[in-house]
């Protein structure tokens, strides 16, 4: 039978006589002292402890992910490049097997900088050096004209290019897209992207340098043409913008951070500052002397992370070299920034050893004053007894605070063995149970926390594919006077189920597209870039029946749909020589239609179910003629069914109200106001759906 510490020295005292109780008492009372002093030191210390231990634990955290940072935006860069000179090795291939087999072009050709073609995107420009030879010059435009096609195909693929062009020996530059400006004495064959290739005989890559047709920064990848006997015939060159590649590596998460790209000589190319990316030489930026020293070290060595005191900042600075380039990335971030979270965690562990080392004080203080009035009672030979089981109580005593200690220092694995068959054996118990489940926590929490941040990469990867999938350049046809459009696309999470889409079915057509796929995240993502590509196909194979279009990408759609998924659309046709309009509704919000004496819905018949759910379901167009200045606003219903924290709904109303007021902006801005209002009307309340607007403008034959 197992007998507690309460009766034991209740049982022991009735042995002994009153007349030691005085003797005991003073012991007693003098052990209790110094045991209240030795426990507050040693809460003390295994508190101060643990915030050091926490906090650099926390810092080194820290400087791990800034590493991170660094390396996945270098990566980002090298893909990229990557993509862009194994494209201008293909094409330097592509080339050679057209000047050794010296066949000539009948259907494609160029043009001078003064002739304007009809689609100057995707045509080329011809620019000859002062002393070419004219027969030598013809025969190059002829077959350089070959490569149009690999040109389109490239240009319109890839959105970080700027240009492609040839540079022949004999001093032609055969360029896409075709650009009036034109530099006078332009000769390809002195500029450094072409004498870079003649010298290093491979793809490679300049230094940055001014176009010298647009002005603007650049850096070129190169790859030489040679025809037979490996004789030089020419230079492929892919040009593309440092404002364009800078965009994506450039911007750090941290507060006060600074990104900056490096040359091979540590010169700053490009930096970031307040969330924009922007190109040194053009803003003429300097950096403090200090500062460019250490950009030139640092561009020097592979990659890692040094910290230093720049001005009174004390400063991170991580660089990674970017691949198959002699760039260096550089991220500056202030070390308060990054160990905020330790600090903040240090100040709660001190503050709550603060907090304990009062209530061990009182408890301390509270277990003295018991004792005494105890020991009152309890017979004078309790003094020789309590001697010895003092020593009995107080080594496994010593043993749980050894054991406190090891838990403290993060060793969840070690064992405190007593063996008493009393409450300290039960709390001896309880402290191994909880290191072994401090164990299991810990190493859960470092998979969740690995997963999570797994999860989280793909889903930003994710969302920026998604969003490359989508026009985003504007004005988007500048070339065609008659029209004007403008979109955007907030999705709810990561990625989303809305889409929009604009393209051109020939030189007086233009289709426009909105649709809203059921459900979120990735399944409705991957449902909306299905549903986008099938339509696109279906309307371009039968452009002249919208709803024959329509009723076949519907019938596509609910094949193998497992998953029971749909997608709303509202299809437009514009004849923009005539204003004709034919659509399609597919369940859909109807469109705004803006004209000079009216704002109102675009008719709601015909109007049919949702795609994807009814394979035989036949659509029928709808059509509306629009007039000189008229305007469609297309939307998603995230925009009418945005809520603000009193769960009231946006609303049609609000809408066609703040479409009336914004009658003299243009399409741009009245996208910007409509977004600003639906967030001034959230309020603050979570985004519960996908926000997308496509804001078209018909100017017709007289604008």
């Amino acid at each position: 039978m197992k007998i507690g510490i309460k009766k034991k020295i209740f049982l022991l005292g009735l042995f002994f006589p009153i007349v030691a109780l005085i003797l005991f008492a003073g012991y007693t009372l003098r052990e209790t002292k110094n045991l209240s002093l030795s426990g507050v030191d040693k809460a003390m210390s295994m508190s101060n402890e643990a915030a050091i231990e926490s906090r650099n634990a926390l810092e080194d955290y820290g400087k791990s992910l800034i590493e991170q940072e660094a390396k996945a935006r270098a990566l980002l860069c090298y893909q990229a490049t990557a993509r862009i000179s194994d494209l201008a090795s293909t094409l330097a291939l592509e080339a050679s097997n057209i000047w050794k087999a010296g066949k000539t072009s009948t259907t494609e050709k160029g043009y001078l900088h003064t002739d304007l073609p009809a689609q100057p995107d995707t045509e080329s420009v011809i620019r000859i050096a002062p002393d070419a030879n004219t027969k030598a010059i013809e025969r190059d435009v002829s077959l350089a004209s070959l490569l149009n096609p690999f040109f389109r195909n490239a240009i319109t693929r890839n959105e970080i290019m700027k240009s492609i062009y040839i540079g022949t020996e004999n001093g032609l530059h055969f360029r896409m897209p075709w650009v009036a400006a034109h530099k006078e004495g332009y000769d390809p064959r002195e500029r450094s992207w072409y004498t870079e290739a003649v010298s290093s005989g491979e793809t490679g890559w300049t230094d940055m340098y001014t176009s010298a047709s647009e002005g603007v920064l650049m850096v070129t990848c190169f790859s030489p043409v040679y025809g037979d006997q490996g004789t030089l015939k020419g230079v492929i060159g892919i040009d593309v913008s440092l404002n364009t590649l800078n965009e994506t590596i450039l911007k750090t998460p941290y507060d006060g951070g600074v990104g900056v790209l490096l040359g091979r000589k540590g010169e700053a190319v490009a930096y970031s500052k307040g969330g924009e990316a922007y190109v040194a030489k053009l803003e003429k930026a300097r950096f403090r002397p200090e500062v460019e020293d250490i950009f030139k070290r640092v561009a020097m060595n592979k990659s890692g992370l040094t910290q230093t005191m720049l001005g009174d900042t004390d400063t991170y600075i991580v660089y990674n070299p970017i691949e198959q380039t002699d760039w260096t990335l550089c991220m500056l971030v202030p070390v308060s920034s990054v160990n905020s979270i330790a600090q903040e965690v240090s100040k709660k562990i001190l503050t709550a050893k603060d907090s304990t080392s009062e209530e061990l004080t009182r408890q301390f203080a509270r277990t003295r004053n018991n004792a005494i009035v105890v020991l009152g009672l309890i017979m004078v030979l309790f003094l020789v007894v309590a001697m010895r089981m003092s020593r009995a109580i107080i080594q496994p005593i010593g043993l749980l605070t050894e054991g406190t200690k090891a838990i403290g220092g993060g060793n969840f694995q070690g064992k405190i063995d007593i063996q008493t068959g009393d409450e300290l054996q039960l709390l001896a118990e309880n402290f191994n149970s909880m290191g072994e489940a401090l164990h299991e926590y810990m190493h859960n929490l470092e998979k969740t926390t690995a997963e999570k941040e797994r999860i989280q990469s793909e889903l930003s990867i994710a969302t920026d594919i998604q969003a490359s999938m989508l026009p985003r350049i504007f004005p988007a046809f500048p070339e065609i006077e008659e029209i004007d459009v403008f979109a955007s696309m907030t999705p709810a999470k990561e990625v989303g189920g809305d889409f929009y889409d604009f393209f051109l079915l020939d030189e007086k057509r233009i289709c426009i597209v909105i649709a809203d796929v059921s459900g979120k995240g990735v399944p409705a993502a991957l449902f909306m870039v299905i549903s986008k590509t099938l339509l696109q196909n279906c309307v371009r194979s039968d452009s002249e029946n919208l709803g024959a279009a329509v009723s076949r990408m519907n019938a596509d759609l609910c094949k193998d749909n497992d998953q029971m998924l749909f997608v709303t659309l509202f299809c437009i046709v514009i004849n923009f020589e005539t204003g004709q309009c034919e659509y399609v509704n597919g369940g859909h919000n109807p469109p705004i239609h803006i004209s000079k004496d009216s704002v109102e819905y675009v008719p709601a018949k015909p109007i049919f179910p949702v795609c994807g759910v009814m394979e035989d379901m036949e659509y029928k167009s709808g059509f509306l003629t629009l007039s000189s200045g008229d305007r469609l606003f297309l939307y998603t219903d995230g925009v009418t069914e945005a809520f603000n924290p009193k769960k009231e709904l946006y609303g049609d109303a609000r809408l066609k109200s703040i479409l009336s007021e914004g009658l003299a902006l243009s399409i741009e801005q009245g996208v910007a106001a409509v977004t600003k209002d639906v967030e001034k009307f959230a309020n603050g309340a979570e985004q519960s759906d996908d926000i997308t607007m496509l804001f078209f403008e018909y100017k017709g034959k007289d604008s």
